[in-house]
């Protein structure tokens, strides 16, 4: 948003075992703790029962407010030194998940101008950029590859981000669908 003063749309679709962990934790544990939450509002004779919370992942002081982004990034830099035993943070993993992207998640396509990201002849590989957040002009500037920047979010844009995802998976060996 800073550099184009408008919001832009990053979607990611989960590869099938992250995609049932978060079903069956909507759909059996979340509600079976905001039946709980009731039960204890009611018991404690609260005249208006606790908040409910929206967000995934939210502070468990405010339940209204998602997590701070310090606490994403410790959790990161846990993640990231037990699997490569070198602490990551998020600024080197966007990084490191471009530099992957480029060499080794990318589909193999003809010449094409890498800079369009709006007539029907764009490259499907422009989703990748889109993930980071950039244009193709910005993206080349700033990391020497190509981009684009989406801003509304329509059926088009859901199929190339789920392309973007399903290849990702294959790169991970884990099953899209």
């Amino acid at each position: 948003k800073r550099s184009t003063n408008r919001e832009f749309n990053v979607v990611r679709f989960l590869c099938v075992r992250g995609g049932q962990v978060v079903f069956k934790y909507l759909v059996y544990i979340r509600r079976f703790l905001e039946m709980l939450r009731r039960e204890q509002s009611s018991y404690l004779g609260l005249a208006e029962p606790l908040s409910q919370r929206h967000f995934l992942f939210r502070s468990e002081d405010a339940p209204d407010k998602p997590w701070d982004s310090s606490r994403y990034t410790s959790i990161l830099k846990k993640a990231t030194t037990e699997a490569w035993k070198v602490p990551a943070n998020t600024q080197l993993y966007r990084q490191l998940t471009i530099g992957i992207t480029e060499k080794h998640v990318q589909e193999v396509h003809k010449p094409f101008n890498r800079f369009d990201d709006k007539t029907a002849m764009a490259d499907m590989n422009v989703v990748f950029a889109w993930q980071s957040g950039h244009r193709p002009i910005q993206r080349a500037t700033t990391y020497g590859l190509n981009g684009a920047f989406p801003t509304q979010l329509q059926p088009a844009l859901l199929r190339v981000y789920e392309w973007a995802s399903t290849r990702w998976h294959e790169f991970l060996h884990q099953p899209s669908k």
